[in-house]
């Protein structure tokens, strides 16, 4: 795969549309294949702009969230544009397979803020074999799967990359996400992939055999092959449990383990600590005592005199309750008497004396009750014992008997804190200046425990799905030889059997496959370094773990190199030379992009990598290098392997960029 070209459209610090053709000729005359772009620029110019344009144009919002994705653009529309009155840019990049032409172009819209507003990707496909150009258009999710067949986003930092992070690549590479990268790159992933499709054939056709197959032998054995496949998920699914917890307590005991020996580093004398204890103590037990002596002042009354007040609050409480019962009950006859007070007694011939009127009244009232449907409640009789206005009535309710101190506990607390500072009192006169870090050793001893106790799971639970698998296998083998036993073979017996022999040959392949991709590694890494590295170094010999898919360098002694520790310059050529082998070993033609090549390398690092690297990585290498990188030295050398070159001129006075063809002009 090639990239063909790409068009920066107001994009950033470059103004207008500027152009940069990355084709590489097919046709080329010996005696050297061209294959190198070369891209010049002082610091600031826009090398990295270009490098950043081709990732986020190929892989979108991928492995960002949409916050981050919007504050990576917003104010991304070149500044004299935006000023012009201009609110979109763009940025387009067309490349190239045996199969396909694929243009990607990507438009953004701001607002009067340069604020993101819109995003717009299209996709334009030339099928080379149809002869027909089409237009796609694509969900974010459809888009990712779109250029994940064509360029993995995984394999990404393995060709756009900064050659001055590139050393992040040596860092990482003892993570999940570093392996499967890796196995994207060298094509195993295809062959897994294929073992685990056929595995599902071979899964879909028992399920068959399982309903057609009327034989009680063979259904018992299907049926035992089910529930080992189900022990099987299980199992892997407490080891896809266990794993990341594992990775978080390595990490939790990795901080624990910082912090300690910050505090060894850090940490005074143990008698000054004593002494901040005695003054944390002094000082809790002056709050104390000013606590106990505002007690005295204010609540021990209250305390006193608690149960007394709760008893008269409660006596209170009823014959308020009495008097107001009482006195809604009597409301209710006042229109009676009202009706009585209004007669004219005094026309009632003979006249009535005042206790034949007050019989009258009594006798009517159980008349009037009855008319009027009013209801009748006993009311005990009570006597009224506090003659008090209801405003005093009212305070003596509200009176508060809690207090605000728990006394008990303050003086419980003031002898277990006299009795720490006499202690402490005691400790301070002769004090040892030893550094405790006895708990800081507990919580890692804690940590290691519960990391231990998890791999010894973890170390179970894989032992079951080797018995598991094995159990699945044998059961399979012994379904396979009581289906070729069988005179009348069905289509499916033929299938299942053809299934289950691709299988093992597909195993076995793997692992050959595995073995030989893990050789070749080693060989071309081992052999590019050999090239690259300075003679005074203490590189002697390599290993690739292809169970964890490292590099591991050893000294002339037998004993590991800490790779981790290397200067940054060491590392980049280590990073460099594992792209290498990976480039050299892989299924996937890719093009590199790299920004900054040599900025941290010495003269020899940088005159083998010109010599011996750049022409010889891939097809396509397009190199974005300042004036101190590729300088005028190395140009008679460069010019035999470069197709075109460029250089980013920044113009001062209107702050952008343009695009020019012809590298630096060193003379």
């Amino acid at each position: 795969m090639h990239f063909k070209e790409l068009v920066l459209n107001n994009y950033k610090i470059y103004y207008g549309k500027q152009v940069l053709d990355l084709s590489i000729p097919r046709e080329q005359k010996p005696p050297y294949k061209k294959n190198l772009i070369l891209i010049g620029g002082l610091n600031g110019a826009g090398k990295t702009t270009i490098l950043k344009a081709i990732y986020y144009v190929l892989y979108g919002k991928q492995g960002i969230s949409d916050q981050e994705y919007n504050e990576l653009f917003t104010s991304s529309i070149n500044n004299h544009y935006f000023n012009e009155g201009g609110r979109d840019c763009s940025v387009s990049l067309s490349f190239e397979t045996e199969q396909e032409e694929v243009q990607i172009v990507v438009t953004w819209s701001f607002d009067h803020k340069k604020r993101l507003i819109n995003e717009n990707r299209k996709v334009l496909v030339y099928d080379k074999q149809k002869n027909e150009k089409r237009e796609s258009y694509m969900t974010d999710e459809e888009y990712n799967e779109f250029i994940n067949r064509r360029i993995p986003f995984e394999v990404a930092p393995f060709f756009i990359f900064d050659g001055e992070e590139v050393k992040r690549l040596i860092e990482r590479q003892d993570t999940s996400e570093m392996k499967n990268a890796i196995q994207r790159i060298v094509s195993l992933e295809v062959y897994k992939q294929l073992v685990t499709d056929l595995r599902k054939i071979q899964s879909t056709l028992e399920n068959k055999l399982k309903k057609s197959v009327s034989d009680k032998e063979i259904k018992d054995l299907l049926n035992r092959i089910t529930e080992y496949q189900e022990k099987l998920h299980l199992a892997q699914q407490k080891i896809n449990e266990i794993t990341p917890r594992i990775a978080e307590l390595e990490k939790e005991k990795s901080e624990l383990a910082i912090a300690r020996r910050k505090k060894l580093a850090q940490n005074t004398e143990s008698n000054v600590q004593i002494q901040k204890r005695i003054a944390s103590y002094e000082a809790k037990l002056e709050q104390i005592n000013r606590d106990l002596k505002k007690f005295r002042s204010s609540d021990i009354v209250k305390v006193l005199l608690s149960n007394s007040i709760k008893k008269l609050q409660k006596t209170l409480t009823e014959e308020k309750q009495y008097l107001e019962n009482k006195l809604k009950f009597e409301r209710q006859f006042v229109p009676y008497e009202k009706f009585f007070n209004e007669i004219n007694w005094s026309k009632i011939v003979p006249p009535l004396s005042e206790s034949q009127i007050e019989q009258l009244k009594t006798i009517g009232k159980p008349t009037w009750i009855k008319v009027h449907n009013i209801e009748q409640e006993e009311l005990p009789e009570r006597n009224i014992i506090h003659d008090i206005s209801p405003n005093d009535r009212t305070k003596i309710l509200r009176l508060n008997t809690t207090t605000h101190y728990d006394i008990k506990n303050l003086i419980n607390e003031k002898i277990r804190l006299e009795k720490l500072l006499k202690e402490e009192e005691e400790n301070l006169k002769n004090a040892p200046n030893p550094i405790d870090t006895s708990e800081d050793d507990k919580m890692i001893s804690n940590v290691q425990k519960e990391i231990w106790d998890l791999e010894a799971k973890l170390k179970k639970y894989r032992m079951h799905i080797r018995k598991y698998k094995d159990e699945i296998t044998n059961a399979r083998n012994i379904l396979t030889r009581l289906e070729n036993a069988k005179k009348d073979m069905s289509e499916i017996n033929k299938q299942y059997t053809l299934v289950s022999n691709m299988i093992q040959a597909a195993d076995e392949f793997v692992k050959e496959i595995t073995d030989l991709k893990a050789s070749r590694i080693k060989f071309e890494f081992q052999n590019i370094l050999e090239k690259l590295i300075r003679k005074d170094q203490e590189f002697f010999d390599v290993e690739f773990d292809q169970q964890h898919y490292i590099i591991k360098i050893y000294n002339d002694k037998g004993q590991p190199v800490r790779l981790k520790d290397r200067s940054a310059g060491e590392m980049q050529i280590i990073a460099l030379s594992f792209i290498w082998a990976l480039t050299k070993t892989a299924g996937l033609p890719l093009p590199f992009v790299i920004d900054t090549p040599l900025g941290r390398l010495d003269s020899i690092h940088r005159n083998h990598l010109i010599k011996y690297y750049f022409n010889m990585l891939s097809d396509q290498v397009i190199i974005l290098s300042t004036d101190t990188e590729v300088t005028s030295e190395y140009m008679d050398y460069i010019q035999r392997y470069m197709v075109r070159g460029y250089r980013l001129e920044y113009n001062q006075e209107l702050k952008y960029t343009e695009i020019k063809e012809g590298y630096f002009d060193f003379v």
